[in-house]
């Protein structure tokens, strides 16, 4: 039986196509974070469009090993939906020494009006942008659960 031209090309991509890692093979945790640095664009005192959000804070993979990560996060809509505003987020996450390797995240997630972050016993998927060093190049799509004691993990699932 002759394959056609088409099924030859999909069942070469197929072969050929990287496979993606496992979301347990990075797994980033760390405890609830310190308020974060905010800045509070006009109107002040309401979380508004164009107030930012700046975190730095210490976590580490699951095996131990120390993740410094670097977070803005950015206002663009209030009331997006019940009780809720729209952020912008761009999130890094650094490995070893001199933070030479990087994984860059974004997304766009709802946020609590009242909160700077969302709520506990929840989860957001954002994108993997690209990456430094060993993850120079990197993507694919991390997800984020807020526990309910305030600590973080993060599963990424990773593709060249």
């Amino acid at each position: 039986m002759k394959l056609s031209l088409l099924r030859k090309s999909i069942l070469a991509g197929m072969l050929t196509a990287p496979i993606a890692a496992s979301a347990s093979d990075l797994v980033v945790v760390h405890p609830a974070t310190e308020p974060p640095v905010y800045i509070d664009f006009d109107p002040k005192g309401t979380d508004s469009p164009g107030d930012v959000r700046i975190f730095h804070f210490d976590g580490k993979t699951r095996d131990g090993k120390p993740v410094v990560m670097d977070w803005i996060m950015t206002t663009t809509a209030q009331d997006t939906v019940e009780g809720a505003n729209s952020r912008v987020t761009e999130g890094i996450f650094s490995f070893g020494e001199n933070h030479t390797n990087q994984v860059i995240i974004q997304c766009v997630g709802f946020y609590s009006n009242e909160a700077n972050t969302f709520k506990p016993a929840s989860t957001l998927s954002r994108a993997i942008a690209g990456g430094t060093g060993k993850y120079a190049g990197v993507r694919g799509v991390v997800t984020s659960t807020h526990q309910a004691d305030g600590s973080w993990v993060h599963e990424f699932d990773l593709a060249d």
